[in-house]
């Protein structure tokens, strides 16, 4: 089964928005939220040509929607690497990736 890996960027991202939605809406919706985003990774492990092409973001990127998040990711040779989490309210622009 294909692979994925998250940067340190994503896993942060990942733990904010799961905190926040637990915050939000509840531990209940919190852990569905979360299921539905490593259940997006698996699918983009499995299928990475589904996502949009982001170019204007970085090379090699692609998106794809999960809700209300964008995911940013990159296929690689053995597997796919979530690059970045995004809500999609955020203005999304190259520098918003520098680190």
């Amino acid at each position: 089964m294909p692979d994925y890996q998250l940067s340190i960027t994503a896993e942060k991202a990942l733990i904010e928005i799961i905190a926040d939605s637990e915050e939000r809406f509840g531990a209940h919706q919190a852990d569905a939220y979360y299921a539905g985003l490593i259940s997006t990774f698996e699918l983009l492990a499995q299928f990475p040509g589904i996502g949009v092409a982001s170019y204007e973001v970085k090379q090699g990127w692609h998106r794809y929607r999960f809700q209300s998040h964008y995911v940013f990711y990159s296929d690689q040779q053995s597997h796919v690497f979530i690059e970045a989490i995004v809500h999609t309210k955020r203005d999304v622009r190259p520098d918003l990736f520098d680190t």
